[in-house]
């Protein structure tokens, strides 16, 4: 029997983990972690803004306090991000990192299996795996229950989509204390844009980034737009160190409501990723930590971690993009264009009064967001 069980050691479960190792409450409770996969892939990145340091900046690769936009109609916005910073952290470094703190834990046990089942109870979940069952007093699982469906009660359903290269080229085109948060003078016909992470004067990451309700079926539609950006720059003579390729859900279907008192989401599942920007990464380390709380108060069945008023926003913004989604790029042109960055990181964080939203609202033009709102009333 075990105190508490972590189906998942993906971001979200490596930090709870990390989190309960790292807190004394945790010393003598026994915690079990289920993780399918036992190879550590480096298949991706997590970027994110964030004030001031962290725990885990030891393991970012880079990090940036200046960057730029570039709109649809040639609009250039160098964003000063203090005290902001914008860092990088590679997936392969940050889950080494977590191997290596959980596996000296004594209160820790790493198992791999799959989990294909859990059978709920008020005092006890069993989970039963490919080789064995687990019995856990209380249980996070970071698995989506079903395949997301085509039409999820009433809610939008979008993805962040996105193909990049990692580069080395031989010419010195990149700024490397700068990176290009959306350039939108790179795109297809929906809200696609340029993604540029400089490394170096001769190396970056360059990714196609979408926001659409259908992912490309063809990669040439990501490579297109990244050859473009290369061949604007005059670089031909280039090495591709490594390539990124995934998908975000970006919805606000309410993966949470499987949440019940002892049974606790987390990650995708709970919700835990901003719907409308697919960041997770900072969302995470703010969960987790209201959720070190409530398990140490005893209050995880009253616990309500997602704001209404950040989800009701989403919502009204995921309308728009999904019945005008070719207006997405003058959309963000306008947010960028007309507030201050810091502003909008608040904005996007949540971590702003209703009199800043509206601020960051008044800046859009109102007709599709009046009609976003319309649609979201009558769902």
């Amino acid at each position: 029997m075990y105190d508490f069980a972590i189906i998942g050691l993906g971001a979200a479960g490596a930090q709870l983990a990390l989190a309960m190792c790292e807190d004394p409450y945790f010393n003598n409770k026994q915690i079990l972690i289920l993780e399918k996969e036992e190879t550590v892939t480096n298949d991706k990145r997590w970027s994110y803004w964030q004030k001031g340091d962290s725990k885990f900046d030891p393991l970012v690769t880079q990090q940036w306090h200046q960057g730029a936009f570039i709109g649809p109609t040639g609009s250039h916005q160098e964003l000063k991000l203090a005290p902001y910073s914008y860092k990088s952290i590679n997936s392969k470094d940050f889950f080494e990192y977590a191997y290596e703190k959980l596996n000296k834990q004594p209160s820790v046990t790493i198992i791999y299996d799959s989990v294909e089942q859990v059978i709920k109870d008020t005092h006890t979940h069993l989970l039963k795996g490919i080789h064995n069952e687990y019995k856990s007093r209380v249980c996070f699982d970071s698995r989506i229950d079903n395949p997301i469906p085509t039409q999820m009660e009433k809610s939008v359903m979008l993805w962040q989509h996105f193909k990049g290269w990692h580069i080395k080229c031989t010419k010195e085109v990149f700024h490397p204390d700068r990176f290009i948060m959306m350039d939108f003078s790179y795109r297809h016909t929906d809200t696609s844009f340029i993604y540029v992470l400089p490394y170096s004067k001769n190396e970056a990451l360059i990714e196609c980034t979408a926001f659409t309700s259908e992912v490309y079926k063809d990669d040439k539609q990501y490579e297109s737009l990244i050859k473009k950006y290369l061949a604007d720059l005059a670089v031909s003579d280039y090495e591709i160190v490594a390539v990124e390729k995934g998908k975000i859900p970006m919805s606000d279907y309410p993966f949470h409501k499987h949440t019940a008192g002892n049974y606790v989401k987390i990650g995708t599942a709970g919700s835990w990723v901003r719907p409308s920007t697919g960041y997770s990464f900072y969302y995470i380390s703010k969960y987790v930590h209201r959720l070190i709380e409530a398990i140490k108060t005893d209050s995880l069945s009253q616990l309500h971690l997602l704001s209404k008023k950040t989800r009701w926003l989403d919502s009204i913004f995921l309308e728009v993009l999904d019945k005008e989604n070719a207006k997405g790029p003058l959309i963000f042109e306008d947010m960028y264009t007309k507030n201050a960055i810091q502003q909008i990181f608040a904005f996007l964080d949540g971590e702003t009064s209703i009199w800043e939203d509206m601020n960051i609202i008044m800046s859009f033009k109102k007709m599709p967001f009046l009609k976003g709102l319309m649609r979201y009333v009558l769902r």
